[in-house]
């Protein structure tokens, strides 16, 4: 499928390039664990992916990944002209300063024994390395107040504060070097519902500010709505749907896709996702099991509209236009290769 195939001529390449990212690990008795298969899309600057799935999906192995918190097994990632991950990519120190990491525990993300001003300062002082401590400091202080917090917060501990303000002080640890790219991993999953908007509402404004791109991580898909240009739908490490927002939730192709719209609360579910509320009927069947995938489709024993092909082959991740919007999307599923 060509990776570009939502933005055909953008203005600008892409801000973020992933072609065939793969993670495998190894499990005892020599089996392996497919937790990421050639996952592909492009990310272009100023823009917010959604990622959505199942736990165990591979939703936070891509964001580990791209991170290079783990190694991947195969793949290529070009992260603004730089050749992030490739058989012998040594991405530079200044280049590393470009994609950052928001976590979804505010409470082991931050060292307990570190004040607020050194969590936040410690980028700086390994990158900063041309500034006084007073700058960087002025710098810390300036990154509070962003997020919402005071300049005196910069004295106190971890434990001093609720779960929403440690997860606006790992927002302005991540924005202290003013990244291109900030990963979001289920960042509000651990806050109470009433401080999830005020997170949510944080980034988006954060992000138009700067301009920043924004790979977004959630299981909660009106979240994910609610902040997503983009929405690329995961099952058993790899992508099946990726398309704009608004086609994902109004006129989802995947089945697998209108399986997770039909698990919405029925006060919250769109209207094309209640069209599709049939097909919750068939989510009780198991997972595959990661050491042992199927043949064909991974989805198939699960999927009400699985045919002779799905057993036999996997889908390849075709283009298709969205009826009646016209925009292009991209989906893996045998059900369109006919009219791909």
């Amino acid at each position: 499928m060509p990776p570009d195939a939502l933005h055909p001529s953008p203005a600008a390449a892409p801000l973020l390039q992933v072609r065939g990212l793969t993670k495998h690990y190894v499990l005892p008795g020599n089996k392996q664990f497919k937790a990421l298969n050639a996952v592909s899309f492009d990310l272009q600057d100023g823009r917010t992916l959604g990622i959505v799935g199942e736990s165990g999906c591979g939703k936070s192995t891509l964001a580990r990944t791209l991170m290079r918190l783990v190694d991947a097994t195969s793949g290529a990632v070009d992260f603004g002209g730089v050749q992030w991950i490739a058989p012998g990519a040594r991405p530079g120190r200044e280049h590393r300063r470009w994609m950052q990491m928001v976590f979804q525990d505010p409470f082991s993300s931050l060292d307990p024994k570190q004040s607020i001003g050194e969590v936040v300062r410690e980028p700086l002082d390994i990158h900063w390395t041309d500034k006084t401590r007073a700058e960087r400091m002025q710098r810390v202080h300036e990154l509070l107040t962003t997020v919402g917090l005071t300049a005196t917060d910069a004295d106190k501990y971890p434990h001093e504060f609720s779960g929403g303000q440690r997860q606006r002080i790992a927002i302005a640890r991540a924005l202290a070097l003013e990244p291109r790219l900030l990963v979001a991993d289920e960042p509000v999953s651990a806050l109470d519902v009433s401080i999830q908007s005020q997170i949510l509402n944080l980034l988006m404004e954060l992000r138009r500010k700067h301009r920043m791109a924004m790979l977004f991580i959630s299981h909660d898909l009106s979240v994910v709505r609610h902040i997503s240009d983009d929405v690329a739908v995961m099952y058993f490490g790899n992508i099946v749907e990726l398309a704009p927002a608004r086609a994902v939730f109004e006129q989802p192709a995947h089945p697998y896709t209108r399986l997770l719209l039909s698990s919405i609360p029925s006060r919250n579910r769109t209207a094309g996702a209640g069209q599709h509320a049939a097909d919750h009927e068939v989510a009780g069947s198991e997972l595959p099991d990661p050491a042992n995938p199927p043949q064909g489709c991974a989805f198939a024993a699960r999927c009400p509209r699985a045919m002779a092909a799905c057993q036999g082959s996997i889908p390849a991740l075709l283009p298709r236009r969205v009826p009646e919007t016209g925009q292009i999307a991209v989906v893996a599923c045998h059900l369109y290769d006919a009219t791909a």
